[in-house]
């Protein structure tokens, strides 16, 4: 019988999962339909001013969101510190920020950089009213709910994005869908999450909180630098149409898996600090989900470099053209981000949250350097400089991971054996097929399709010779998942057939 925590934890992937394939698949549609109505420039001006934005929106929290989940015990008076404070400090960036906004856009040499980050700044005020909710649920397991408020959010971006965009054409419609989506999380997860501030402020409460938030914001604030700082100099070097076919490139490689990651992620942290002090434990879950995600997204990124080229030129339209070698080459930063993912958690949940913000300022001091070279190369260049970096970084960041719960670095690699394996073949015998099929001639959407069709069958083959359970075992925790509910669900339509059967067979009162 599987252990309760592992049920929860396969029930929080899975939640989160389902809510984020929804997400990202509406985020799909309307990016198809955003990338054939709006100008490339005009996402180089969102992505310039976002910059900005969610720096801000990172340190608004202070990390306390995180320390209410990873904290055993919480009181009221830490709940009602932390919203506060995060009320406070929202307002007050929203002020700074609408001053500096000017100075922002001199920066990256576009005065419509100014107006747009003026009205990102609402979102100051907003992320505040949702933070202490989303973690209480995340704390109490309760994924479910949790993901109910980021499909709202989802589909509060896409029907603003879509509408707006038809309306004016213009890059207004990404920052209003920005807005809106906040909206709807703070409404959905207040409805969903029966707490409600009380009107206390405790100097205590904010200096416990703060003790564990304060590194946390810090990594947090660090990563952000390192993981934007080729978007930041992209910007300013170049143009903001050339950021535009970056950040676009950028999007398309984190879409087929940053749902998966991002329910992988949140799960794992409050999951690994139930056991924070078991690494028998920790070790065993954190190598599951190497093996399990691994196996998912290797096969992802793998065909999304190879099919670029068909997928850009159909699906978004040949003005985006540009964007096709930097997505090919940031798919294998994104597959290397993505096998590491839970190790994050994995340090935050043993109370060391200093070690990845010394990692993340190390990766900082290499990547300006190498950005600062490689930006005279374009946007190859670019993506270069920056995969290479994310390479060398992942291997050092796992090296720590291994030594805090006693984790050897050949069974490590034994857990990513099987997804590397099936990944080469599939990517070798696709290289192949695509050279023959393109000497004969056939259409974007013959080739696309029969790609697809072959490297899935090829991958699968590989996995099913090497006899890899990990797709069983997930297949087997989703089913434990949505068992129960879809068990519920067909006695309540049952019942209901029942009781409408009932109704009519009734003779009916003669006046």
């Amino acid at each position: 019988m599987r252990g309760r925590l592992t049920m929860a934890a396969a029930r929080g992937v899975t939640w989160f999962g389902l809510a984020q394939v929804v997400n990202q698949g509406l985020r799909f549609v309307a990016m198809i339909v955003l990338a054939r109505l709006l100008l490339p420039e005009y996402f180089g001006v969102v992505a310039a001013a976002a910059i900005v934005a969610e720096l801000a929106m990172d340190a608004i929290g202070l990390g306390f969101g995180e320390a209410i989940i990873q904290r055993k015990e919480v009181t009221t008076s830490h709940l009602s510190t932390s919203f506060w404070t995060g009320l406070m400090l929202g307002a007050a960036f929203c002020i700074v920020v609408v001053l500096v906004a000017p100075f922002v856009a001199d920066l990256f040499g576009d005065e419509r950089v100014c107006p747009v980050l003026r009205v990102m700044s609402v979102c100051f005020l907003l992320a505040p009213l949702r933070s202490v909710h989303g973690s209480l649920l995340r704390k109490r397991l309760e994924f479910f709910k949790f993901s109910i408020g980021e499909m709202a959010q989802g589909l509060a971006y896409v029907i603003t994005a879509t509408v707006v965009a038809f309306v004016t054409r213009d890059y207004w419609s990404l920052v209003f869908a920005s807005v809106a989506s906040q909206i709807a999380m703070i409404v959905a997860r207040w409805a969903l999450c029966r707490w409600w501030p009380s009107l206390t402020f405790s100097v205590d409460s904010l200096r416990d909180l703060w003790g564990f938030g304060s590194r946390v914001t810090a990594t947090r604030l660090v990563q952000f630098a390192a993981e934007r700082l080729d978007q930041l100099i992209i910007g300013i070097w170049l143009s903001t149409t050339t950021l535009g076919f970056y950040y676009f490139a950028h999007k398309i490689a984190s879409y087929p898996a940053s749902g998966l990651l991002m329910s992988v992620s949140r799960v794992a942290f409050p999951t690994f600090s139930k056991v924070q002090d078991e690494d028998e434990r920790l070790r065993r879950g954190f190598t599951k989900s190497v093996v399990y995600v691994s196996v998912i997204v290797f096969p992802m990124f793998a065909g999304l470099a190879l099919v670029a080229p068909e997928l850009v030129r159909l699906v978004y339209g040949q003005q985006w053209i540009p964007a096709i070698l930097p997505l090919q080459i940031l798919c294998i930063m994104t597959a290397i981000a993505a096998i590491s993912v839970t190790v994050a958690p994995l340090f935050r949940a043993k109370g060391r949250p200093d070690i990845e913000l010394k990692l993340i300022l190390v990766r900082l001091a290499i990547m300006l350097p190498c950005l600062l070279v490689s930006v005279q190369f374009g946007l190859a260049g670019v993506a270069i400089g920056v995969s290479s970096v994310v390479g060398i970084m992942w291997l050092v960041r796992q090296t720590y991971a291994n030594r805090l719960v006693g984790l050897k670095m050949r069974d490590y690699a034994r857990s990513l054996y099987p997804a590397v394996l099936g990944a080469l073949v599939m990517s070798l015998l696709l290289v192949a097929y695509r050279s023959a099929a393109s000497a004969l001639g056939i259409p974007d959407i013959g080739l696309l399709a029969s790609s697809v069709v072959l490297g899935a069958v090829a991958y699968f083959a590989v996995l099913k010779m090497l006899r890899v359970q990990a797709l069983n075992e997930m297949i087997g925790l989703a089913l434990s998942v949505v068992g129960p509910y879809s068990n519920a669900a067909r006695t309540k339509i049952s019942s209901y057939a029942r009781r409408v059967a009932r109704m009519g067979a009734t003779p009916r009162t003669q006046e």
